[in-house]
């Protein structure tokens, strides 16, 4: 199965998650087993390449849905069907987006927690046009930290901290040729709250530093 048909399944699915728009995830606050969350998310991405490649540079927003598994373990998954606006008059971008990934705490004593998270992301850029130019990146993000809690009268407030791996691979199709490459300085850290109001609505807002400060904000609420 070449990588076309591949996506061509990707889309499948995904219209069938959901039929209209809404990358990587990291740890969240964990859910108690059984509870569910959907929710939106937008950020901005920008990374160094080798060259030939330079720079790679994004916003975009993402469904977010995430299920706890059991009280350690939080199960999350994105994903986002679109139109590309790139700009580049001899492209007709469409953007497919499918992410799965895991949140793991390790330790809990009273407010503080230390988490683990891994988190997978291929986002396809499918050239409609008659030069058929996609480009593939594939993101893998692994982070592990702290995440220390304040409680109020009808909220929690997380805020938190990681140390944080994450690579980036870049692949481009053309009929005449196919290239790729790798993303520098794959070391950085994440810094970020997370607040839970009336144990549903959920907001978050944190910054990773890696080659650049890439922001990203979400909300959503949990049943």
């Amino acid at each position: 199965m070449n990588y076309r048909q591949r996506y061509t399944l990707y889309v499948l699915f995904l219209v069938i998650v959901y039929s209209m728009p809404t990358v990587s995830q990291t740890i969240e606050r964990s859910l108690d087993q059984g509870k569910f969350e959907i929710g939106i998310d937008y950020r901005y991405f920008k990374r160094n390449f080798p060259e030939g490649f330079n720079q790679l540079e994004w916003y975009n927003s993402n469904l977010v849905l995430r299920y706890g598994i059991t009280e350690f373990l939080t199960f999350s998954f994105e994903g986002f069907v679109g139109k590309n606006s790139d700009g580049n008059p001899d492209r007709n971008y469409y953007d497919y987006r499918l992410g799965l990934g895991f949140g793991l705490k390790i330790i809990s004593i009273s407010n503080l927690k230390i988490m683990f998270g891994i988190h997978y992301l291929e986002n396809l850029n499918f050239d409609k046009s008659e030069n058929n130019y996609d480009k593939l990146q594939k993101s893998l993000i692994t982070a592990l930290g702290v995440q220390q809690s304040v409680n109020f009268s009808s909220a929690e407030l997380l805020v938190f901290a990681y140390p944080t791996f994450v690579i980036d691979k870049v692949f481009e199709y053309t009929p005449l040729f196919h290239s790729s490459g790798t993303s520098l300085n794959n070391f950085g850290v994440i810094v970020g709250a997370d607040l839970l109001a009336y144990e549903h609505f959920h907001f978050i807002a944190e910054v990773l530093y890696a080659d650049y400060y890439q922001p990203r904000f979400g909300v959503g609420y949990i049943f």
